[in-house]
């Protein structure tokens, strides 16, 4: 029954591939990894409401366009016009402004190099938004662009999604060499551990049962 659309008819797929993912990258990558308590803490919690998450991001205002798996992977650079773009759009979907920064930076950059630059892309990209929203004549939704404070809170959280990605993409699936597993692994690893994701999961589920008891309260 908490599958969609499955009418309880099949097993919670998501579930399933998390899970089978993370139990095969214990198993052939662990002990070339440092998978920090705290990460491996916030991975079980995330995915056992994974439903009440998914609903929390989806009940924001500052949803936008997104890619949705926008790693260096999907990047290509014209050199000549001095401009970078996106391939594989297979996951676009309406998601928080955040989630492709997040998921760009913390797939993309070393956790300790990241630390130094991410408050400065994370503020231009809210600026560039709003200046995105006028130019397209929609300035009166400018007012639902968070602030710095909440972006990166945000950006925190759906560092999660990030490490839910790699460990179903070199767990479950197996399409990766080791190699890169193992160093893609980890830099998210590292990144989730510096950007604490327990304790954003943790108050990203607290807010979601207060807006449920909202929700009940005003009916």
């Amino acid at each position: 029954p908490r599958t969609g659309n499955s009418l309880g008819t099949t097993p919670p797929f998501l579930l399933f591939l998390a899970y089978s993912g993370m139990k095969k990258v214990d198993t052939e990558y662990g002990k070339h990894l440092n998978i920090y308590p705290d990460v491996r803490d916030a991975f079980f919690l995330g995915m056992r409401h994974y439903h009440e998450l998914r609903a929390y991001w989806s009940s924001g205002k500052a949803l936008t366009m997104c890619h949705g798996d926008a790693h260096m992977g999907n990047v290509f650079v014209d050199q000549t016009a001095r401009k970078a773009g996106f391939i594989d759009f297979q996951c676009v979907a309406v998601e928080h402004c955040m989630r492709d920064v997040s998921y760009h930076l913390v797939n993309s950059v070393p956790a300790e190099e990241l630390e130094a630059i991410e408050e400065g892309i994370i503020r231009q990209y809210l600026q560039a938004l709003k200046e995105g929203l006028f130019r397209q004549g929609k300035g009166q939704y400018v007012v639902d662009v968070p602030d710095y404070e909440e972006a990166y809170f945000q950006y925190r959280l759906h560092a999660f999604w990030s490490l839910i990605a790699w460990v179903m993409c070199c767990g479950f699936a197996g399409v990766v060499m080791q190699d890169f597993a193992v160093r893609s692994l980890q830099r998210a690893l590292d990144s989730c551990h510096r950007l604490n994701i327990l304790d954003a999961v943790q108050t990203a589920l607290r807010h979601r049962a207060e807006e449920q008891k909202q929700q009940q309260q005003q009916k």
